[in-house]
């Protein structure tokens, strides 16, 4: 497979669904100081799917209440637009990334988990910092991985995979990485990923972050937004397997020092965000 260039991939993957077409300009209304609820509910009609799914996450078990009957407008004003920002992103991201990748070995739903798991440990880090970017450390953590679902479905249409043109089964293909991507295609699925929501227009420190989790640095807009999403990745989907593996992981100095953060309020971070995500994953379910 001769390589793509990253710019004519981006035109030619999927289409946006109009759910996540809506989260970064509700992003941007969230922090524009001019904006008010009504703004916020004329960005979620624009798809009523959205709007249910959001009305039936804000009347789960999550937020103490059952079978609450307001409407959006009621519903946003009891559990908050931050909130809001948080339902959003999940909704418009499960259609995209619950489907099932055979090339990554990723089983229906699986990174759709990984993602929620990794979204949590970035805001819970992003909390124990006092910063003030706990809905962009989210929505970036959810979104660190849709690369692959982009790679996935542009092969597919075409009859391709990234081991020709051949079908293997799950068990008996390797492990595809960042550098057998870059390999086949001429780029990885973390700057397919950042070039297509660049498109999609999400504010450019979530897609230059997503463009180099692989190797952050001190030259990032926002290392430590950089370093956690590294951090995060490492170990989030472990949360899937058991409480266990989620509280045994290695803190290296250099995240310490550029997080800002003490080993114990690392820790601290990744226990409070595994009893987040299973709570959200119940929500999800009811």
């Amino acid at each position: 497979m001769s390589n793509l260039k990253l710019d004519s991939f981006v035109k030619d993957s999927v289409e946006l669904p109009m759910s996540a077409q809506i989260l970064p300009k509700l992003m941007a209304a969230l922090k524009d100081p001019n904006s008010s609820i009504d703004d916020v509910i004329k960005l979620l009609k624009l798809d009523i799917s959205l709007s249910a799914q959001i009305l039936r996450m804000a009347s789960s078990s999550y937020y103490g209440t059952f079978a609450y009957s307001g409407g959006l407008e009621s519903a946003i004003q009891r559990i908050g637009l931050s909130e809001v920002n948080r339902l959003v992103a999940i909704a418009a991201s499960r259609g995209i990334l619950d489907q099932p990748m055979k090339g990554y070995k990723i089983k229906e739903g699986e990174l759709a988990k990984d993602s929620l798991a990794t979204a949590q440990v970035m805001t819970a880090l992003c909390k124990q910092g006092n910063r003030k970017k706990s809905d962009v450390y989210f929505t970036t953590g959810l979104l660190h991985g849709i690369g692959k679902v982009v790679i996935d479905q542009y092969l597919k249409a075409r009859g391709l995979s990234l081991y020709g043109q051949h079908e293997m089964s799950m068990d008996s293909e390797p492990m595809v990485t960042p550098e057998m991507e870059r390999v086949i295609l001429g780029f990885d699925h973390a700057q397919a990923g950042a070039a297509l929501l660049e498109n999609w227009k999400f504010p450019q420190v979530m897609t230059e972050t997503i463009a180099r989790q692989f190797e952050p640095s001190m030259d990032d807009p926002d290392p430590r937004m950089s370093y956690c999403l590294d951090f995060a990745n490492d170990f989030g989907p472990s949360f899937r397997e058991s409480e266990e593996s989620a509280n045994d992981f290695p803190v290296s100095e250099e995240f310490c020092s550029v997080s800002g953060l003490h080993q114990n309020e690392i820790r601290d971070a990744v226990a409070e965000a595994y009893v987040e995500f299973w709570e959200l994953s119940k929500m999800l379910t009811e």
